[in-house]
């Protein structure tokens, strides 16, 4: 105990420990990130591989897992900035500027500790990169399925009204009907 506070004395290398146990906790959440962030790529390219092959149904199961996937992210993302502002509380020098990144961070931090970090947030940069080209790939791809879908109706709808209610119209059934109006069911 120490005579002026009558508190317990922190032990040597306490706060050394403490801190290197952070670091060990912010690389595993961002090493879980990276993989996170490669698994939703991975998912990216089986989309895009189900749009252009019109796989309704893949879809749908991508859409699923991606969804997954970014509930993950967003815990995985939530404990890293937590562990993050742990540690910028303990380096004095990232506190500079607002919220600490884990650049910051780490460039404070001496030796492998700090290339450690400044290593797996590069990797997470470079995951989080390689999901927005092949989103933005996945996005291209789908406007030109959905330009594709605009120009069947309007050719479709385009032939009903010029030849009125000789062509008839697609009933309920999914047969032509003898009818006079120049649309077709989607509800069915």
């Amino acid at each position: 105990m120490t005579p002026t506070t009558g508190h317990r004395a922190p032990r040597p290398g306490a706060s050394a420990t403490a801190t290197a146990d952070l670091v060990g906790a912010l690389e595993r959440a961002l090493d879980a990130l990276t993989a996170q962030y490669e698994q939703l790529t991975d998912l990216s390219r089986r989309q895009r591989e189900a749009v252009r092959t019109a796989d309704a149904p893949g879809i749908q199961a991508v859409v699923r897992e991606q969804q997954n996937a970014l509930r993950v992210i967003a815990e995985l993302d939530q404990q890293r900035a937590d562990l993050a502002a742990q540690l910028a509380a303990r380096v004095p020098a990232s506190k500079a500027g607002g919220t600490a990144t884990v650049s910051t961070i780490a460039a404070c931090l001496p030796g492998r500790t700090g290339d450690g970090l400044r290593e797996r947030a590069a990797r997470l940069r470079s995951a989080v990169e390689t999901l927005r080209r092949e989103q933005s790939v996945v996005r291209a791809a789908t406007e030109t399925v959905l330009a594709h879908l605009d120009g069947v109706m309007r050719q479709v709808t385009a032939r009903l009204a010029a030849t009125g209610a000789r062509a008839g119209t697609y009933g309920r059934a999914g047969v032509v009907a003898a009818a006079t109006t120049g649309a077709i069911d989607m509800t069915s």
